[in-house]
């Protein structure tokens, strides 16, 4: 079994950056990949650029994709400062509204299920798997 190393952890703050100088390219500019529009309200457009070389791979990563299917690109590139500020207000908004963070996810938020009973002491879970009917 593979070590599962997270991104959190030490060893990766580590390694060595060369940077290469790659460009940012604008994916909104290829049609291959289908573009989530909820986010062009973005005037700068920072969403929507990713390295060429990354752009290249969901390339091949699309052309593997059984006919009819696409791949989705939410978001590519976001500045540190506006990534941080953002997950603070959504943290401290989230956590006031009693939801729990899964520490190793910054997107991942629990309420009422076995993950927030544990971490907020409740006796039971509000929640258990259900199936949509």
């Amino acid at each position: 079994m593979t070590e599962i190393v997270l991104m959190s952890d030490p060893k990766v703050a580590a390694v060595p950056v060369q940077e290469c100088g790659e460009r940012l390219v604008d994916v909104r500019r290829d049609s291959r990949l289908l573009v989530d529009e909820r986010k062009w309200q973005d005037s700068a457009g920072a969403f929507a650029h990713l390295r060429e070389g990354a752009l290249g791979r969901l390339h091949k990563a699309q052309a593997q994709l059984p006919p009819g299917m696409r791949l989705l690109f939410v978001e590519g590139y976001r500045p540190p400062s506006q990534a941080r500020a953002h997950r603070d207000i959504l943290g401290t908004a989230l956590t006031a509204a009693g939801l729990v963070n899964y520490p190793t996810e910054w997107w991942h938020w629990s309420y009422g299920d076995r993950y927030w009973a544990l971490q907020t002491g409740a006796a039971v879970a509000r929640y258990g798997p259900m199936v949509l009917d």
